[in-house]
């Protein structure tokens, strides 16, 4: 039993001793191999802990996460939502689980406690912005310090990298420009900017030449050069020592209906995220069902991910409504603004 978890061994001893098939709650508890006092609490009624909320814990497990994946989603496209914000949100999620929506009561401090439980979230004050500052960030005055020079890097699988060659949009240059940039750095010009063979051919003679040449005779060696014939199979010719490192194998594709899928459908599953994965859970439950061998903990866990998945859609779908009622919102603001104003005037003139 040892391959079954605890609370696995737990729902079994629960059903066990329902079922009358032990004395006492302890021979129960020791036969399943589950604390005893702990059993004693679940026969009478307290819940486990994976089950249960602290109490501290306005928002369930489920909640919290679909909130932060929402938060997080919102920050990805540049829209980093206020704590008034978030606190609104779980207030929502909150009064849609509970049967009287007024009860439901977000305390001011939740937010710093929800950040503090997901490394994930920082927050911080949101400064004004300049408005001279966002003058300057027009894309075409910006486009023109990118056209100015270029800088070529060349590296290696092993992490060694020559000296970067800068070419620069001019005819001539002047080293008293740049008496900051190391000296094995390669200034060139060009008139736009850019690459061409003349420096392709420049950086090969004044840059790749200069710092490989020492390399040049380790790499070039008679053992390397003969290796390197030789494990081509062409000096001597031995076109066997190349066949044999291909590893091809063929297989033949596993009918769906084997064993094999039938195994894949012994476990509980994932939480569902899309429609194809909530039938290939709904086929692994009935799989489950039709089954005896199968412990009932097991089947539990099966039933609850799709339970989960209902839940993070059901919750995913509050989230958007709120945001569907704030795009209109804006949307009818917007419309009023650029509405046109009828007036009443004379026929005379």
């Amino acid at each position: 039993m040892a391959d079954i978890s605890k609370e696995g061994r737990m729902q079994l001893a629960l059903e066990a001793y329902k079922k009358g098939l032990f004395p006492s709650k302890t021979a129960a508890a020791k036969a399943f191999d589950v604390p005893p006092r702990t059993f004693m609490t679940r026969v009478n009624g307290t819940t486990a802990r994976k089950d249960s909320t602290a109490n501290c814990r306005k928002l369930t497990d489920t909640e919290e996460s679909t909130l932060l994946a929402w938060i997080l989603d919102m920050d990805r496209r540049g829209l980093p939502p206020r704590i008034s914000t978030v606190r609104y949100l779980a207030q929502l999620l909150l009064s849609a689980r509970l049967s009287s929506p007024q009860e439901a009561s977000i305390g001011e401090n939740w937010v710093n406690r929800f950040i503090k439980r997901h490394k994930e979230l920082c927050s911080k004050y949101s400064r004004k912005y300049d408005y001279q500052r966002a003058k300057c960030e027009d894309p075409e005055l910006i486009k023109g310090w990118f056209t100015r020079f270029m800088m070529l890097f060349r590296m290696n699988a092993t992490g060694w990298a020559l000296p970067p060659q800068i070419i620069l949009a001019a005819k001539n240059h002047q080293s008293q420009w740049y008496k900051v940039v190391p000296k094995d750095y390669r200034i060139s010009t060009s008139e736009n900017g850019w690459t061409n063979d003349e420096l392709g051919l420049e950086w090969l003679q004044e840059m790749f030449e200069k710092h490989t040449a020492s390399l040049h005779q380790r790499a070039l060696s008679l053992s390397n050069i003969q290796s390197g014939f030789a494990a081509t199979g062409l000096v001597p010719l031995s076109p066997e020592r190349v066949l044999s490192k291909l590893h091809i194998q063929l297989k033949t594709p596993t009918p769906p209906s084997t064993a094999h899928s039938n195994q894949s459908f012994n476990g509980p599953g994932k939480t569902p995220a899309n429609i194809c994965q909530l039938d290939q859970q709904k086929k692994r439950i009935q799989h489950l069902r039709s089954h005896q061998t199968v412990s009932p903990s097991t089947l539990e866990q099966a039933v609850d991910k799709v339970i989960k998945s209902a839940e993070i859609t059901m919750q995913n779908a509050i989230l958007l409504q709120q945001e569907v009622n704030q795009l209109r919102a804006a949307n009818q603001r917007l419309k009023r603004k650029t509405r046109g104003i009828k007036i009443l005037y004379s026929n005379w003139w």
